[in-house]
């Protein structure tokens, strides 16, 4: 017996089947990794489509929560609008009168019910300094008119939009003159001939009380409330509404609340 010798076939064949096994051996390891490595590669683009479906997802579900946030008690309204009013219920003033938002500029929401004796207070102190900001571009001034306290709060809200719908340049005076000048006894002629006195043509003047945007004042008011206005009269600046308190400005006093405004710039 003994070891074959070297250079025998058997030798040859012997190693032969080594080199062959261990070739055997090479490919299968290779096999295995190519095959760990298509494995990997599935399973990234997997996770990167799960991602993408994921990203997906979230985006259309930000668009649905951010679409609900914009939407208010007026987007579907199907009443009558006054123009210039926006979708929370602010007649907008801007350098162009009712209706023209000033560009680049803050919105001061201005919350007023005319039965209000404080409301008549504030306009009195800032309804002057407003419109002179509004015109000269620095803020654009959005006039809420609310019905909070009654019946009479309810007819001159309608007036006051039916004003700024068919005699816009005349709804500031409109409005000043009518807290300056009547209480919650008035009637709709006297809401009408404090129409008349700021050059409200008669034929229009007629109409301001035909209860047009009633409606339209009810659904303001009860959006006034969802955005934050408690009672009256409030101040928002771009949707934040102002706390005296907190923000240092007591809009009682005059010129406080224009200064306020100019340094928030």
């Amino acid at each position: 017996g003994g070891r074959p010798a070297k250079g025998s076939p058997a030798l040859a064949s012997k190693t032969v089947d080594k080199n062959a096994r261990r070739e055997a051996a090479r490919r299968q390891a290779e096999a295995l990794r190519n095959q760990a490595k298509a494995q990997e590669r599935k399973q990234r683009w997997i996770i990167a489509i799960i991602a993408v479906v994921v990203v997906g997802l979230l985006a259309v579900a930000g668009y649905i929560i951010w679409d609900s946030s914009q939407r208010t008690l007026l987007s579907e309204f199907e009443g009558e609008i006054p123009a210039g009013s926006n979708e929370h219920g602010g007649i907008e003033v801007g350098a162009g009168g009712v209706g023209s938002p000033n560009e680049d500029a803050s919105t001061v929401q201005v919350y007023l019910d005319f039965a209000c004796p404080y409301c008549a207070q504030f306009e009195q102190v800032n309804g002057q300094d407003l419109q002179q900001m509004a015109a000269d571009g620095e803020v654009t001034v959005a006039y809420h008119p609310v019905a909070f306290l009654g019946e009479y709060s309810l007819r001159a809200a309608a007036a006051m939009a039916a004003v700024a719908d068919r005699s816009p340049e005349h709804m500031e005076d409109f409005t000043e003159h009518v807290f300056m000048n009547l209480d919650p006894n008035a009637t709709d002629e006297q809401l009408q001939e404090a129409a008349r006195a700021v050059g409200v043509p008669d034929d229009v003047a007629a109409t301001i009380t035909d209860g047009e945007f009633t409606e339209w004042a009810e659904t303001a008011s009860e959006q006034a409330r969802r955005d934050g206005a408690r009672g009256t009269p409030s101040v928002a600046v771009d949707g934040t509404m102002l706390e005296p308190e907190q923000d240092d400005v007591n809009w009682l006093n005059a010129g406080e609340l224009p200064e306020y405004l100019r340094a928030q710039g």
